[in-house]
């Protein structure tokens, strides 16, 4: 029992140092960064965007587009919840996320209040997404 609770400490730990990795990427603009946070054939699929972006060159090509058009972006996770583990090396996991904007007038504005909810794998390299949904949070359960 033990070894299970260190485990799913550790695993905590390690997805938080993931979703604080993958937030800093995307705002900072680090598009190549932000996409090996997935798997090479990660998913990425979220009602505010035409389609699911799958693979690592698309999901590069997305975050790079994000930064490019939403300068001065935060991404703002906070209650991340390991919802399962199956195994030593899979997880599920949700967390709220808040895009947050500052204009160059010092304005600041909510972008969006979402919902994540991350299936999750252990590699060599760390812990990395292979699908990531994600729910506004006016519209509800996404299908």
């Amino acid at each position: 029992m033990e070894d299970l609770v260190d485990n799913f400490e550790r695993t905590m730990l390690a997805v938080l140092q993931l979703y604080g990795a993958q937030s800093r990427a995307i705002d900072i603009g680090a598009a190549q960064t932000w996409a090996e946070t997935f798997v090479p054939d990660g998913r990425f699929e979220s009602p505010s965007y035409p389609g699911p972006v799958v693979g690592r060159e698309e999901l590069a090509s997305f975050a790079a587009s994000f930064a490019h058009n939403t300068p001065l972006a935060r991404h703002v996770i906070t209650n991340a919840h390991i919802t399962s583990m199956d195994s030593t090396d899979r997880a599920t996991s949700t967390a709220y996320l808040m895009v947050v904007q500052t204009h160059r007038n010092g304005d600041v504005q909510i972008l969006r209040l979402t919902t994540i909810e991350d299936e999750l794998m252990k590699t060599d390299g760390g812990w990395r997404v292979l699908c990531r949904r994600v729910i506004l949070e006016n519209k509800g359960k996404q299908k």
